[in-house]
Formats: structure tokens, sequence, C-alpha cells
């Protein structure tokens, strides 16, 4: 699931994503990653047992944070912030590195 994410940040940073091995897509990859935190990030991170895992931070910290700093944020911004707010009221001590990695 992440890896229509991680494609998304590379292909910005001006690396090769088709490269990565993955199954190919014949859609856009930004349009993929609306639909997969529209339906299934924004359900499966609601449903987050507390205390979070470790897996589960690492998971926003180094897929969903980076997505801020792509050009195309535009077209999944409201569902990246609803699931990133989802995370901070699971577990407030990530507001920290989250504010720092959008605003900076």
């Amino acid at each position: 699931m992440s890896i229509f994410c991680v494609k998304e940040i590379l292909s910005e940073s001006g690396i090769n994503a088709a490269s990565l091995s993955c199954t190919r897509v014949c859609v856009c990859v930004c349009c993929m990653c609306f639909q997969v935190i529209d339906v299934l990030l924004c359900s499966i991170i609601n449903g987050f047992a507390l205390p979070l895992k470790d897996e589960h931070r690492t998971f926003l910290l180094k897929v969903l944070l980076p997505l801020h700093k792509v050009k195309s944020l535009s077209v999944y911004h409201p569902q990246l912030a609803y699931c990133v707010v989802q995370f901070l009221e699971k577990d407030p001590t990530l507001t920290e590195p989250v504010s720092d990695t959008v605003l900076f």
C-alpha cells in the first residue's frame, strides 16, 4: 500500500520510480495515493489500538509526512491531513515531529 506513496515522493525527487520492484499500475500515482488514503488509510488508522505500535509511528513519519512535500499535495491534502490528525488524536506525543516535518 505504501509503495504508491513512496513512488510519488521519489518521482518528485527526480528518482526513477519505475525502477522500484512493484506491480505495474496504469493509473496516475497521485490518484492512487488519493484513493489509498481516502478509502483504506483513514479507516485503518481509526482502528489502530492504543498505544500505537512503533511500525505505525514509522509509517506516519516515513511515508505519510513526506507526502506533504510533493507538488501534487493539493490532490490528496484533505485526506492526508485527516489521517495525520487521527494519528495525533491517538498519540499526542507525535505532535512535535509532525509539526517539524510539515513546517520545515
